[in-house]
């Protein structure tokens, strides 16, 4: 079975036959006269109450490329120079933060030297988000393989079955660069 991130509910029970492109067309015909009232799983499990396990399983794997898609747009793409420059600036800051530290037990006010810590935590979180920054997950490089193989698949018209393992994998992307 091929894994699409474009693929619907309907292809997706074509694909594993579970549904006719007949069934389909009927049950999206049906879906239009109620107006939308009715979703396309609705009309679906009313018909034929043997597809539900197929049908919930369908949708699971729907809501799964769904949040990978969500999860996906959420980023967005910076120039690698601009972000090395943020991360130079952050770990300045944390240098000075170093010796403003220093400074405040040589005053030793107390509250000076409380304040201080705070602040120098505080940039120590800085300075971690800044480099997870450069922390990219190497998923979103396999939907590429995804449409390749699709269009292979409509090209041969073979049956060919994708399984891309560990997309979830985080890579320091200033190490391939």
């Amino acid at each position: 079975m091929l894994i699409d991130v474009e693929l619907r509910l309907g292809e997706i029970l074509i694909e594993c036959s579970a549904l006719t492109q007949l069934e389909l067309k009927a049950a999206l015909k049906k879906q239009s006269q109620t107006e939308g009232k009715q979703t396309l799983s609705e009309i679906l499990a009313e018909e034929n109450a043997i597809l539900s396990p197929v049908l919930e399983a369908a949708l699971t794997k729907q809501n799964k490329v769904r949040e990978s898609i969500t999860k996906e747009q959420k980023s967005i793409r910076v120039d690698a120079d601009k972000l090395d420059i943020l991360i130079n600036y952050v770990g300045e800051l944390v240098t000075a933060s170093v010796s403003n530290v220093q400074q405040a037990d040589l005053i030793g006010d107390s509250q000076m030297i409380e304040s201080v810590t705070l602040l120098n935590n505080l940039l120590e979180e800085v300075r971690d988000a800044a480099l997870k920054l450069r922390i990219v997950p190497i998923g979103g490089s396999f939907t590429k393989f995804q449409r390749v193989v699709r269009g292979t698949v409509k090209e041969l018209g073979k049956a060919v079955e994708l399984i891309i393992k560990g997309a979830d994998t985080e890579l320091n992307n200033s190490e391939y660069l």
